[in-house]
């Protein structure tokens, strides 16, 4: 049984090994219908007619965790081989996660690791035809200037033309009451299997919250308790920021609105410096 504390907690070996537990059992189908959509609205942005072993795709997957999607993607794709995808994430213990689940797999050869902050990840410039950082990484940057270093690392490592893929938590985390009125939030899941507490509350800054999630499992063996401060980026001003780095807002994913979080593609325009 684990009974630890972390500020940090995605570095933490005992959230890493039960986070994929966690999710699909306290979101159910809507963890599934989630990653089932994503992964293909993102297959959907790609020209796998241009893709061969001997030129391979090659994608980034920004804040990868344990993997899920780059696993569901290349499961998802006839023609994996020829698609490479490096998968960026500064918490180690999560990655670890991901190279168990992909010793399992056949897509080792499709998979390169970088332990890193996306801000100061180091990867070929103009090199890759799409990147993503999905399910709320960008709030975890909770200052205008890192998350500018953050964006201007992904116009440099893109092609020109090519497609960011980003969602910026919604009104699942912070709705208008609680920036106002300075609210808490709470959601529970409690079942004989699995107890959830996620409390979510108001700082001194009203665009910063404090994440708090308890949970713990006597099947699977771990109890924790975690915090960290999210962000709240409102619409407007992400887009500017984006557009500031060099990318233009094309479209949003209206398709996973169901999520509370605000997903959309940005491209990079070819005659932006950063």
């Amino acid at each position: 049984m684990t009974d630890e504390f972390s500020l940090h907690p995605h570095d933490a070996t005992y959230l890493a090994d039960a986070y994929d537990y966690i999710n699909e059992n306290s979101f159910g189908e809507t963890y599934v219908r989630q990653g089932n959509i994503l992964v293909e609205e993102l297959i959907s942005r790609i020209n796998l007619q241009n893709a061969s072993t001997v030129e391979p795709l090659k994608l980034l997957d920004l804040g990868c965790g344990t993997g899920r999607i780059s696993l569901q993607f290349l499961s998802s794709v006839p023609e994996y081989k020829a698609i490479e995808i490096t998968c960026v994430d500064q918490a180690i213990a999560m990655q670890n996660v991901f190279r168990r689940k992909l010793e399992q797999t056949e897509f080792e050869k499709q998979i390169q690791f970088v332990t890193s902050p996306i801000a100061d990840m180091n990867v070929d410039a103009g090199k890759f035809d799409m990147a993503w950082a999905v399910f709320t990484v960008l709030n975890y940057i909770t200052d205008r200037d890192t998350l500018k270093r953050t964006i201007s690392k992904v116009y440099e490592a893109l092609k020109p033309n090519s497609n960011f893929i980003v969602d910026i938590a919604g009104f699942a985390f912070f709705d208008e009451k609680m920036r106002t009125e300075k609210t808490n939030r709470i959601f529970e899941f409690n079942e004989s299997f699995l107890k959830r507490i996620v409390m979510i509350h108001n700082t001194e800054d009203p665009s910063i919250f404090t994440y708090e999630e308890y949970a713990q499992s006597g099947k699977m063996r771990f109890k924790y308790f975690h915090y960290i401060k999210l962000k709240y980026w409102s619409i407007d001003e992400f887009k500017q920021i984006m557009e500031e780095c060099g990318f233009s807002f094309k479209c949003d994913l209206n398709r996973l609105n169901f999520t509370g979080s605000h997903f959309m593609v940005f491209e990079k325009i070819s005659t932006q410096s950063v």
